[in-house]
């Protein structure tokens, strides 16, 4: 799926402690765990709601993460895809890296054609 699909966000004043204190209630620390980590793998990839990049973060265990990401050429003709784990507390920097990964593997031409 693509990075962030099916999770509900809701955006408030910044500095608006009432609203922050209110909204904490709602926050599900592993769906905002699971959304920095695929968001973590787009900002590397460069990546927008319009480029064929998946990623799906999901909780292994009490305080592993799982992410799998993909790209690919809008024609569907190419693709790749990794896979990485490690704790829950370090998600954004597991989205990066596996975003690096794909980036090193991914040749120019590649590239070209999912940005």
């Amino acid at each position: 799926p693509a990075a962030g699909q099916g999770i509900i966000a809701i955006e408030c004043r910044l500095g608006d402690a009432r609203a922050d204190s209110t909204l904490a209630a709602l926050n599900d620390a592993e769906t905002a765990a699971a959304l920095l980590a695929e968001r973590a793998v787009l900002a590397v990839l460069d990546g927008s709601c319009r480029t064929p990049i998946a990623a799906f973060a999901q909780r292994q265990g009490a305080d592993r993460l799982r992410l799998r990401a993909l790209i690919a050429l809008p024609d569907g003709s190419r693709s790749l895809s990794d896979e990485e784990s490690g704790d829950l507390g370090d998600a954004a920097a597991l989205g990066a890296e596996l975003g690096r990964r794909l980036l090193e593997r991914a040749d120019p031409d590649f590239l070209k054609g999912i940005r």
